[in-house]
């Protein structure tokens, strides 16, 4: 399954769609879960949406090294752990002088 989703699917699809694909059932999960986190008080205030498209890109990669892995076993317990903290620290309130951010480049912000 690994093999046909991560692997031959890009390759048979080509990036671009793979990705649409990706970003179409993937994307609407992982933001309202994010969601979620953040109207309980489990995930500090922040840019969801961005989030939500870094998440899911670290998440679809993770899924990949995992596919390709000579011990996908091990590296699926490594993936784990890694995704399992970068998920905790999230969860640490941001300090209080931190703003929300847009994720527009600043040159595409209304200067005023």
């Amino acid at each position: 399954m690994q093999q046909i989703v991560l692997i031959d699917g890009p390759a048979a699809l080509g990036w671009d769609t793979f990705h649409a694909i990706d970003e179409q059932y993937g994307y609407a999960a992982v933001l309202f879960t994010l969601e979620a986190a953040v109207a309980s008080g489990q995930l500090a205030a922040l840019d969801v949406e961005t989030l939500a498209h870094i998440l899911l890109g670290a998440m679809t990669n993770a899924g990949m090294l995992v596919a390709r892995s000579d011990d996908p076993s091990q590296t699926r317990a490594a993936v784990g752990g890694v995704l399992h903290r970068i998920l905790e620290g999230l969860g640490q309130p941001a300090g209080p002088t931190a703003k929300r951010r847009s994720a527009r480049p600043r040159a595409a912000r209304d200067p005023n």
